[in-house]
């Protein structure tokens, strides 16, 4: 009984020794989670482009500078890299065709380039911290550099944006001036047409109209009513009265005739059933409800 023990657990150690050399050994199957490399001319490439934002835009050198950079790395990494290359490409184009917007463009014109150059910041910044746990030990101080470069040109380029946005914003400001005035002398038509430009070139007109014309006197909010009645819908005259009433509410002034006219305007515009307009006029119709007397 004992020999048969004995023959049998030799059989059972050879069937595991058997098992175990098929097995890849420990440390080989764990594959390395920083696989990632990224060339030092590549990496030169994009720290120039990062330095060189400033410098004009230039479409057909948008392909140069990556095409012979050899790439021994996995799909996944390459596919990042890639996104980078872009993305710094990207940010430059967006960047120059935002400062390109003169001021007398249409505001639609300038938010909508301003928003491709932030998602394209934003982009850019992500892949980078995707890439982070990727990169092999020996690139990770080369990518940390890369990242405080985009950084630094974030700050940098974001100070530039802020300027174009003030510019913008004195632009505005200038317009308003003569819109102001027509309305105080009761121009309304002149206003309306002066308005049209302000509109085009204002995130938010009345919000520099409205306080400089009503000041808390009926009459100055009759003047005010007048022109916003006139105001085309697409210019969006619920924010008129948005900043209207509050200020009304404010000088206790929401009574009267001039409340009957805005009431009015404010259920027309409901009617209307037009996007956003629509549900801010029944938003600002249940705050007037409970302050008009």
């Amino acid at each position: 009984m004992s020999a048969w023990n004995g023959v049998a657990g030799s059989r059972c150690l050879l069937l595991l020794l058997a098992v175990a050399c098929t097995l890849p050994s420990g440390i080989e199957s764990i594959p390395s989670r920083r696989q990632c490399l990224i060339a030092r001319d590549e990496l030169s490439n994009l720290m120039d482009l990062l330095n060189n934002m400033d410098e004009p835009y230039d479409e057909y050198s948008e392909q140069e500078g990556f095409e012979d950079l050899e790439d021994s790395n996995t799909p996944s990494c390459s596919s990042k890299l890639e996104k980078i290359r872009t993305s710094v490409k990207e940010l430059h184009k967006n960047y120059h065709v935002l400062k390109q917007i003169r001021q007398d463009d249409p505001i639609s014109n300038y938010r909508m380039s301003k928003y491709r150059y932030e998602s394209k910041l934003r982009d850019l910044n992500q892949t980078l911290s995707e890439l982070v746990p990727q990169v092999s030990n020996q690139n990770l101080t080369a990518l940390n550099q890369l990242r405080r470069k985009v950084k630094e040109v974030e700050i940098k380029l974001a100070k530039s944006v802020k300027n174009l946005q003030r510019q913008r914003e004195e632009t505005a400001l200038a317009l308003s001036t003569t819109v102001i005035e027509k309305i105080r002398t009761k121009s309304v038509d002149a206003a309306i047409a002066e308005f049209k430009e302000l509109a085009l070139r204002s995130e938010d007109p009345f919000r520099i109209i409205v306080p400089r014309v009503y000041r808390g006197t009926d009459d100055e909010a009759t003047k005010m009513i007048d022109f916003l009645e006139k105001v085309d819908f697409n210019d969006r005259p619920i924010g008129g009265y948005e900043v209207l009433v509050d200020a009304m509410i404010v000088q206790n002034k929401l009574e009267g005739e001039n409340a009957v006219r805005i009431l009015k305007h404010i259920q027309a515009i409901i009617m209307a059933r037009v996007g956003q307009q629509h549900e801010r006029a029944i938003a600002l119709l249940k705050r007037f409800r409970t302050k008009a007397h």
